[in-house]
C-alpha cells in the first residue's frame, strides 16, 4: 500500500481512501465529478461512473478492462433513460 491510499475494512463495506487516482486525477478533480449517494441513511460521496472508468482504463489489468466495459455498458444505459 503506498502513503497515499487508506483502506478501511470495518463494518459490511471497505472503503478505500485516496489522495489521487492513475487516469482520473488528483481529490479535487475526483470530488469535482463526485456523485452524492445515500449509504445506510447517511449522505456518502462517490466516484463517477466515467471517472472509474478512466481508473479501470489507467489500470489496464485484464480484471479491470472487464470491469471498465461492463462500466460502459452500464452508464450508455443510464444515458438513454
Amino acid at each position: 500500500m503506498k502513503a497515499s491510499e487508506l483502506v478501511c475494512k470495518h463494518g459490511i463495506l471497505p472503503q478505500d481512501f485516496l489522495s489521487s487516482i492513475s487516469g482520473v486525477g488528483d481529490f479535487e478533480h475526483v470530488r469535482a465529478g463526485a456523485i452524492q449517494i445515500e449509504l445506510f441513511g447517511r449522505p456518502c460521496r462517490e466516484i463517477s461512473v466515467n471517472d472509474l472508468i478512466a481508473a479501470k482504463l489507467a489500470l489496464g489489468r485484464d480484471k479491470d478492462l472487464l470491469a471498465a466495459r461492463e462500466l460502459q455498458a452500464i452508464a450508455e444505459g443510464m444515458r438513454k433513460r
